[in-house]
């Protein structure tokens, strides 16, 4: 997996165009664009309260006789610079006339209720651009995915490229190995549910959409190589992934309409190696060699086939030492 973040505007489709749109920033552009929206929130709040209270006072005004406490919730309407303000003041002036005017506190209590309204809203808002601020999911470039293309290593020849793919494909392997002793825990024995993020506790295991994904194991005696297999009876073992959604379990960030569904079937037997191996000692492969030959090899097609090879789909094996990989390692040919 890539380790590049995309930095930019993105849409995580899982929520849609609208509610999905994200924007993904380095950590002082971050900072910059919260302190902006608290600062244009509490702005908007105050223009906001200003034209209400304006609008308000006006619709309120009359040429009707009124009392005292009228005229001073008026002027706390006035001069209140934000819906708090204005609340503290119509309390003050409905308990201060309250054994002097009819129902204060009532009429106090029920000019309250607009400004909190309008508090409500805007703390509601508050909450939500909070959450504008997230370390949460990300974007992940895959510039690096994928095997070496060859104008890396334009000097090398077909085996000297197929060994520095082979040396990848190794370090993948560790790595991959790495990741399941972390990540998996008990997850891999059959009938456990898959981990979730939130399942999972490692700090490496949080950059893939599921750190695991689910699988059926079931035995079976049907072997898919032919003649090689070394079992017999129900001693293969089969897993089977199911259908796995391209967007929610591989993470691939698409809308609904290029999304697919992908499954895989791996059958895992024990093989036969007479009559499909040979022990050699080549320059090529700087020294001593064991080749079991399942099928074609891409860059030398018949050079290791046994006589009883399979068919080219799959697999021939190099076994043995090289200055490449390091000592013991398993070239594939495909």
């Amino acid at each position: 997996m890539s380790q590049q973040i995309y930095v930019g505007q993105w849409t995580d489709w899982s929520y849609g165009s609208v509610l999905g749109a994200c924007i993904t920033l380095h950590n002082d552009n971050a900072r910059y664009l919260t302190n902006f929206i608290a600062a244009f929130n509490l702005w908007v709040g105050s223009a906001v309260w200003s034209l209400f209270a304006f609008v308000w006072h006006q619709s309120r005004s009359t040429n009707v006789p009124a009392d005292v406490m009228f005229h001073q919730s008026q002027v706390a309407l006035r001069n209140a610079s934000t819906p708090m303000a204005f609340k503290i003041s119509i309390f003050s002036i409905g308990w201060a006339w309250r054994k002097r005017a009819r129902k204060s506190m009532s009429r106090a209590s029920r000019l309250v209720v607009g400004p909190a309204i309008l508090s409500l809203i805007f703390s509601a808002a508050s909450l939500f651009s909070a959450r504008i601020a997230s370390t949460g999911e990300v974007l992940m470039q895959g510039g690096t995915c994928g095997l070496i293309p060859e104008e890396v290593v334009p000097e090398a020849d077909s085996l000297t490229f197929t060994f520095v793919q082979n040396s990848q494909d190794r370090v993948r392997m560790f790595l991959s190995n790495a990741y399941a002793q972390e990540c998996y825990n008990n997850s891999l024995n059959p009938g456990n549910p898959p981990l979730t993020n939130e399942d999972a506790s490692g700090l490496s295991c949080h950059g893939y959409a599921m750190p695991s994904l689910k699988f059926t194991a079931m035995t079976t005696s049907i072997c898919p190589f032919e003649n090689a297999c070394a079992s017999t009876g129900p001693g293969i073992i089969q897993l089977d992934t199911g259908y796995l959604d391209s967007h929610n379990d591989l993470g691939l960030n698409q809308p609904q309409e290029n999304r697919v569904s992908f499954r895989k079937v791996t059958t895992c037997s024990p093989m036969s190696t007479e009559g499909f191996s040979e022990d050699a000692f080549t320059t090529e492969y700087y020294g001593n060699i064991s080749v079991y030959s399942y099928g074609q090899n891409l860059y030398q097609p018949t050079r290791f086939a046994a006589p009883a090879a399979l068919p080219g789909s799959n697999t021939t094996f190099v076994y043995g030492a090289d200055s490449y990989t390091g000592s013991q390692s398993a070239y594939y040919l495909m």
